[in-house]
């Protein structure tokens, strides 16, 4: 009798661990399977919201970084001299509202981007993480004028805005221009940039669209002027373009640029290499070396205002990059195989 008794604790004690063990692994299973499957529709969902919008991004960013290094070469031959006929960056030409579209376009882009995140989990895609982290930094870099003017080798940089401190702008437009945007102006130039297809998505605006919509004030110089036009501030912040004028302006677009090309590389890699970047070898992956935006003719006689502008940069981007390489979470190697320092 005992040893029946036995034979049944056991048998009933093994179908119960047993029952255990098949409650836990369908129990496993079945989280696993919907992980799987939220995982999969997850990213069908990231890649059909963003991925149209990205291509476009990285469009627009070669664009933007072509303009760059084009305004560096031309500066140095001469291009934007004082004399009054060779300024392209004076009145409603063709240069100044070309490089107006060709700098918010992107930005504009980044602003849809943004907007699809609400819907998707962009924690899923490594790639499309880092794209977005290093499209945030570029989109700030505009109205961080202030923080790059302390970079390194500090300017005097003390934008003056009343009407009186006029005369005080022209003279030293180095010292005394805004040579960047507040965020809340930035915000509201690139809304202006988007607009809804006959399907109701939203889309940047072609040049020829942003090109009719274009305004400005008859005379930037003029400050009793009281137009209040869609596009004046930024051809303001243009107007009268050169390096040596506008050198904090200039360390924004260098800053830039280098965004610009580790952006463009990073969409040429496979997902899976993305995981091996960290904060000190990401510019690795670029080829663009930043003193090729080095504008200055050194048998020239006007001295730069900015002697050293690459270490301001540089000192500047590798914050920039730090900070990216803090914020991005660390997730599940399943979910994301960003890998933090």
């Amino acid at each position: 009798m005992v040893n029946s008794a036995e034979t049944i604790l056991i048998a009933a004690i093994t179908g119960f661990v047993g029952a255990a063990i098949s409650y836990i692994y369908n129990n496993k299973k079945a989280e696993q399977d919907s992980r799987r499957s939220y995982e999969y529709e997850a990213r069908k969902r990231l890649y059909t919201e963003c991925e149209p919008i990205l291509f476009q991004i990285i469009e627009l960013s070669n664009n933007a970084f072509k303009l760059i290094k084009w305004l560096a070469n031309e500066t140095k031959k001469g291009k934007f001299v004082s004399s009054q006929e060779n300024r392209l960056f004076i009145g409603n030409t063709y240069m100044m509202k070309s490089t107006i579209y060709r700098f918010l376009a992107p930005l504009a882009a980044f602003r849809i981007l943004q907007s699809a995140l609400t819907t998707v989990d962009l924690r899923l895609d490594s790639k499309i993480n880092l794209q977005y982290m290093l499209m945030k930094k570029l989109y700030e870099s505009f109205t961080r004028d202030d923080d790059l003017a302390e970079s390194d080798i500090k300017l005097i940089y003390k934008p003056l805005f009343d009407k009186k401190w006029a005369d005080q702008r022209k003279k030293e437009p180095q010292k005394f221009r805004k040579q960047g945007f507040n965020f809340g102006r930035l915000e509201k130039l690139t809304s202006e940039l988007i607009i809804r297809d006959s399907n109701g998505i939203r889309r940047v605006m072609t040049y020829g669209e942003f090109e009719s919509e274009f305004e400005h004030g008859k005379n930037a110089d003029d400050d009793n002027d009281e137009t209040d036009k869609k596009f004046r501030i930024p051809y303001l912040i243009f107007y009268d373009f050169h390096p040596n004028r506008l050198p904090v302006l200039w360390r924004i677009l260098m800053t830039q640029a280098q965004i610009y090309d580790i952006i463009i590389s990073i969409s040429k890699l496979p997902e899976n290499k993305i995981a091996s970047l960290d904060q000190h070898t990401i510019k690795k992956i670029s080829q663009f070396d930043l003193r090729s935006l080095d504008w200055r003719d050194l048998n020239a006689d006007e001295e730069p205002f900015d002697k050293n502008p690459f270490e301001a940069v540089e000192e500047y981007l590798q914050k920039e990059l730090d900070d990216i390489y803090h914020i991005i979470p660390l997730h599940n190697n399943r979910i994301s195989n960003f890998k933090l320092k």
